[in-house]
């Protein structure tokens, strides 16, 4: 009986909890989820049809197995509105300006939607103000349950800008509002790792969130902050670094900003101060409060990178790995300072684990093939390139810079590095600072692990190996650093 009543009773509470993104959420946790809702419709179906049950627990069973299909029912109902609602949405004709901004309500609620519509309009006035509004262009669609769906949409109409947000629901709970944008297509784009960082960086986003009861007190917090944040990064996609550091300095200075949201905030603003070829004083806003968190480390790493102080550009990067072993831009830096030390093997196992973390990253397919082309591995590189193509989406400058760099490198081969410059010795830690192994015929990771004297849990844990026996010759593996 206690399994007929928990299944509904779970999936409401969950359908409540998290909205329609529960529907949204991986296939095996989703399948996880009904499979044990279908169990206990299973045991409710038992309750009323056993032989020798008393009738009240039939009566019991028989409310738990409609509860079941009722739950079902109502999640069911729930999932094809909000899809209808996207599919009409992807139905419209797709953003023809070359900066689209999408503002998605946190519900269709009436009092969610003319929130919607407000920060909409503020935008639009915001870019009719700095001269951005020939260049960009808004549009209002249906309720986005989940960063993924918002980069979905965002790829389907032609977007580099995402607003949305989700209500966690009742009492205590809160709303969190996004605010993504996508990167800058730079037109004119130069296969060198300083703008293949630059176009990284690009990508930024923006959180914060709100407390139901608290909204009077804090007042229309949303309508004053996500404008400003989201012509930011319009202004970003636009090519106007400047224009959007000015939008993020007026979003620090909203007294209802509080530490976190305007911890990102500095870092947004230093971003723009990259963008604008400034990383002294970019630098300065990463290192605002206590500079000493792996994000703030992993920036400092990147103006240094920027700067051309290599030496420090490694330190910081590598404080911030051992922080955070599992960010790809940290990685991907990496990989740029690698690359510009002429330093093949750590260059590629930085950017290989870029890849790993981000298997559809443009960026450090691109990275990884500059890495490539210095040890000469021309196949690897022209792989590298492609892969870079296909995952480039709006970014079309970075797409056409690496296929003309693939056909480039197939006519006229690079020549190998033949020396290497001096590496810092960085402080131990699980980076691949101690190199790489490239797998031969007939290895296997057990033999590699014994053979260089590491563990092999540890080469699972660095190279993220979903399966340790489908090694394939030619992939590298990352290596600890020998204590």
């Amino acid at each position: 009986m206690l399994v007929a009543a928990t299944g509904p009773v779970m999936h409401l509470l969950s359908l409540i909890r998290q909205g329609v993104g529960l529907l949204w959420d991986a296939y095996g946790a989703l399948g996880l989820h009904y499979g044990l809702l279908a169990l206990s419709g299973i045991c409710a179906a038992a309750l009323m049809v056993k032989r020798g049950m008393k009738v009240g627990l039939r009566v019991l069973g028989g409310i738990a197995f409609v509860a079941n299909v009722a739950a079902i029912g109502y999640g069911a109902y729930q999932w094809r509105t909000q899809a209808e609602d996207q599919l009409l949405a992807l139905a419209v004709a797709p953003i023809e300006a070359p900066v689209g901004i999408l503002i998605a309500p946190v519900s269709n609620e009436s009092d969610a939607l003319a929130s919607s519509t407000a920060v909409r309009n503020e935008i639009e006035a915001l870019l009719r103000g700095s001269g951005l509004a020939d260049v960009a262009e808004t549009r209002q669609v249906a309720p986005i349950p989940s960063e993924a769906q918002a980069e979905d949409m965002a790829r389907r109409l032609g977007a580099q800008v995402v607003v949305w947000g989700v209500d966690r629901g009742h009492d205590a709970a809160v709303i969190e509002h996004h605010v993504l944008g996508l990167g800058a297509d730079a037109g004119d784009f130069s296969l060198v790792p300083e703008a293949v960082l630059m176009a990284a960086v690009s990508r930024v986003s923006f959180s914060f969130r709100q407390v139901p009861a608290l909204i009077q007190d804090q007042g229309d917090v949303d309508v004053q902050v996500l404008p400003l944040v989201a012509a930011g990064h319009g202004a970003l996609a636009a090519g106007d670094p400047l224009q959007a550091g000015g939008f993020y300095s007026a979003t620090l200075r909203v007294e209802s900003v509080s530490a976190q949201p305007s911890t990102e905030l500095r870092r947004l603003l230093g971003v723009a101060l990259l963008q604008a070829g400034r990383p002294d004083l970019a630098a300065q806003q990463f290192a605002w409060g206590s500079g000493n968190d792996a994000k703030a480390l992993v920036a400092l790493g990147l103006a240094a990178t920027l700067q051309g102080d290599l030496e420090e550009a490694s330190s910081q990067l590598v404080r911030g790995i051992e922080l955070d072993p599992y960010d790809p831009l940290a990685y991907l830096a990496l990989a740029a300072v690698s690359i510009k030390q002429r330093h093949p093997p750590r260059a590629i196992g930085a950017a290989s684990r870029a890849v790993a973390l981000e298997p559809e990253w443009a960026p450090a397919y691109a990275m990884l093939g500059m890495a490539y082309e210095l040890e000469s591995d021309i196949k690897a590189a022209v792989r590298a390139y492609e892969a870079c193509g296909r995952y480039a989406g709006h970014l079309r400058g970075l797409a056409d810079a690496s296929a003309e760099r693939a056909r480039a490198i197939v006519e006229d081969p690079p020549t190998p590095v033949p020396t290497l410059t001096p590496w810092p010795t960085p402080t131990a830690t699980a980076v691949p600072t101690e190199g790489v192994y490239r797998v031969q015929r007939g290895d296997t990771l057990q033999r590699i692990a014994d053979e260089l004297g590491v563990s092999m849990d540890i080469l699972i844990e660095l190279n993220r190996l979903e399966d340790p026996h489908s090694l394939y010759v030619g992939q590298y593996l990352i290596l600890p650093e020998e204590p």
